[in-house]
């Protein structure tokens, strides 16, 4: 997005005016520096998805699992996380809608934010149940002792 010359048309100036409304953007942060935001953040957003990859199945950022590793809640969108998955919705993971279920087009900015309001609302309880079942089960299928025994096997 920071580019002009390769951001598509459809996105406008949608760097330019998130600069204008306070976003300050930090650049490239080494891993310790990503794993204490996390530390004191409640969620972590990853807003993208593939239309044409979710006919396949999920299809998560590696970021999904630093976040829950870093103890904070992953909020992805549900065309990423279809079927298939090992991750499962309001256990491992929150998400907000590509569509809008009463109206067939995409959902608006508004939408999404109030989708992230929503999920700010949630009791910590709630949220750290989240956050410790996405661990448990990274350590169930992530494992890289675990997964090189089964690929051995």
């Amino acid at each position: 997005m920071t580019s002009k010359k390769k951001r598509k048309p459809k996105y406008g100036d949608i760097w330019e005016q998130a600069v204008k409304w306070g976003m300050n953007y930090v650049g490239y942060i080494t891993e310790q520096q990503r794993d204490k935001v996390f530390g004191y953040s409640k969620l972590m957003v990853d807003a993208s998805y593939s239309k044409t990859y979710s006919r396949f199945g999920s299809h998560f950022n590696r970021v999904m699992v630093d976040s829950l590793i870093g103890g904070c809640v992953p909020v992805v969108r549900d065309w990423a996380m279809t079927k298939n998955g090992v991750f499962t919705v309001d256990e491992h993971y929150l998400e907000i809608p590509v569509t809008n279920e009463s109206d067939p087009g995409k959902i608006d900015a508004i939408e999404f934010a109030e989708w992230l309001d929503y999920y700010l609302k949630h009791n910590n309880a709630y949220m750290n149940e989240v956050v410790t079942s996405g661990q448990d089960l990274i350590r169930k299928k992530f494992d890289a002792t675990k997964v090189a025994r089964r690929l051995l096997a």
